[in-house]
């Protein structure tokens, strides 16, 4: 399942005849991969070409008479612009084309073309921006853990003789580990977007314990990697 779906729904005025031949022609002019397509019930399944900062994201197109639906759908976090750019390089295209401007085009007539779900992207948008800072929120807690793990085996001490308190704090740790890779991970793919650079993301990660370039935990101190091994976790 993906982590990041959204669905522009528009309506345009033209046939689902012609809305489906300048989608094809569209897809072809964006250089997006065309992966199936079904004249009869007028739907076409794409995906965009991976960049930079951004993985290739999965494209179903549903048409009917006067309207287009397009589904974009991405294993990544917070992508609700990225998708909303793409569903109007879609549109522009099929606009120029039919010769009906773009829908920022305030010289063309509004009922050209309309996107009808306007206020669920924007929900998406700022969803996106709440996500982030959820992101930071973890990661300060992660690294206070971490600091608090290291210090209970700074003198040599070992599982066998740690308090119910200690065991639960290793526990609370191991899971606050597993959201912190997956938390460094995102940023990295999302690195130069979310006001982070590769640097700074590198810089913030690493007090963590983990690389996120070798998405290896070569940082974390070997006392609590002896630990965790206990517990059954190598990497």
């Amino acid at each position: 399942m993906s982590l990041s779906s959204h669905t522009f729904e528009y309506d345009i005025n033209l046939s689902a005849d012609k809305i489906y031949l300048k989608t094809l022609q569209a897809i072809k002019k964006l250089n997006y991969k065309l992966i199936d397509e079904d004249k009869k019930n007028k739907s076409i399944i794409a995906k965009t070409k991976m960049e930079a900062n951004y993985w290739g994201q999965n494209l179903t197109i549903n048409i009917s008479n006067k309207f287009i639906s397009i589904k974009a759908e991405v294993n990544q976090f917070m992508v609700s612009k990225k998708s909303k750019e793409i569903s109007e390089a879609i549109i522009k295209e099929i606009s120029k084309s039919a010769k009906l401007g773009s829908p920022k085009d305030k010289t063309i007539k509004k009922n050209n073309i309309r996107l009808k779900n306007t206020n669920e992207h924007s929900k998406s948008e700022s969803q996106d921006k709440s996500n982030m800072k959820k992101v930071w929120w973890s990661i300060g807690i992660g690294f206070v853990v971490l600091i608090i793990l290291s210090s209970l085996f700074s003198d040599g001490n070992n599982s066998t003789n740690l308090s119910v308190n200690d065991e639960q704090k290793i526990k609370k740790y191991i899971q606050q580990r597993a959201e912190m890779k997956r938390n460094c991970d995102g940023m990295w793919s999302l690195r130069g977007i979310g006001g982070k650079s590769s640097s700074e993301i590198i810089a913030l990660c690493k007090p963590l314990g983990y690389d996120v370039k070798s998405k290896t935990w070569r940082y974390e101190p070997e006392n609590v990697k002896k630990v965790l091994r206990e517990y059954g976790i190598y990497d």
